[in-house]
């Protein structure tokens, strides 16, 4: 017995010695009996920015060959560690520098994850959140656009032809200034767009914006949009409309030629919209331009782009295609409302009261010239007689 309990204490003796050298041998202090505890040194702060940062490169490389996404968040950095830390320095002096780097290292993150998502959605704001079919929709849009103000253009074109050089010259300038310019900036501005340079409303640019915007384009735009530009200052329409055509076919935007039946109805409605808002003016001024505007097209098939001061040069032209007292009344009309406006333009007792007198005597025969616009076939019966 004593035999045995003498080797049962050895063996418990061996066998928590075997444990001791097991937990020695498996690093860091060991688990077993009587092992010693071992202290591991924390790791200093600059130490862990280090390995953040080395993580962080090695995760930008590894995404090269197909973390495509990593990699463009990489292309808008925000603020490194030490920079975020220097500005806190500056804004905090007062705090412990220990502290001023944890909150660096706490703040590089969050702020960088918030930079890359405000430049992402300032992105796909300028560009119309281009993706797929919205990019589709949006071009097809911008086609339809062009498409009907390039339509209106060559049809106006038309029916400056038929005045006299000077006078053509004087309506080329209009349409160059208004519809011409309309086209060019709604093509410059989607193309900037891609450039991140557009502007919310297309006819809000400048001549000196266009300018600018044209020399941020790429090359291969660059050019055709810049003699597009130069055209707009020019005395001619057709050499906008070639101009027009190399920048639409570099932009993929097709132009579709309207058929005739097309045309018709296009210069059908432009008389219907004259004839509506004819009905609705008062003003003597407005009524005479409209009025002259609508017998043109009713005289001509054609239709005419012109501004007030462009209002003798189609009297001039209807002239030879009314009866004379038609003519006549336009050209007293014309007569009154031009010493109308001088007499406003010049305030005194006597002009006050020749422009009251003036207006009365206009709004007397506002009918008659409305009249005369809106029933044609009065004035082509009085001409067979």
């Amino acid at each position: 017995l004593e035999d045995m309990a003498a080797g049962g204490k050895g063996g418990k003796k061996d066998e928590r010695r075997k444990k001791a050298a097991e937990g020695k041998t498996s690093g860091g202090g060991g688990s077993g009996y009587g092992a010693r505890e071992v202290k591991t040194k924390g790791k200093s702060k600059k130490q862990k920015r280090r390995e953040a940062e080395e993580e962080e490169a090695a995760a930008t490389k590894s995404s090269g060959s197909g973390g495509h996404s990593r990699a463009r968040h990489q292309d808008l950095p925000f603020m490194t560690v030490e920079e975020i830390e220097n500005v806190l320095q500056e804004k905090l002096p007062d705090c412990d520098e220990g502290f001023v780097t944890e909150l660096a290292e706490d703040l590089h993150r969050p702020l960088t994850k918030s930079y890359q998502e405000v430049a992402k959605s300032v992105f796909l704001a300028s560009s119309g959140g281009l993706s797929g079919a919205a990019r589709k929709e949006t071009h097809k849009d911008l086609q339809e656009k062009v498409n009907g103000l390039w339509t209106n253009v060559k049809l106006f074109e038309k029916g400056l032809k038929l005045f006299e050089e000077e006078a053509q010259t004087q309506l080329a300038k209009h349409l160059l200034k208004t519809l011409c310019t309309d086209v060019t900036n709604i093509l410059l501005n989607f193309v900037a767009s891609e450039q991140m340079m557009s502007v919310t409303d297309p006819k809000t640019i400048t001549i000196e914006m266009r300018s600018k915007l044209i020399s941020s384009l790429p090359e291969h735009i660059k050019e055709p949009m810049n003699r597009l530009h130069t055209s707009l200052a020019g005395k001619h329409v057709d050499e906008l409309l070639l101009a027009l055509e190399t920048v639409t076919e570099e932009m993929q935007v097709m132009l579709k030629k309207a058929d005739k039946k097309k045309e018709r109805q296009l210069v059908f409605n432009h008389r219907q919209s004259l004839c509506e808002e004819l009905g609705r003016e008062e003003e003597p001024a407005a009524v005479l331009h409209l009025a002259v505007l609508l017998m043109f097209q009713h005289l001509s098939h054609v239709m005419v782009h012109a501004p007030g001061r462009c209002v003798p040069l189609i009297i001039g032209y209807l002239e030879q295609h009314l009866p004379r007292e038609q003519h006549a009344k336009l050209v007293n009309f014309q007569d009154l409302v031009i010493q109308c406006v001088k007499a406003k333009q010049h305030p005194g007792d006597d002009t006050e009261k020749d422009a009251d007198n003036l207006t009365t005597m206009l709004h007397r025969l506002v009918p008659d010239i409305k009249d005369m616009a809106l029933k044609p076939r009065k004035a082509s019966t009085e001409q067979e007689d």
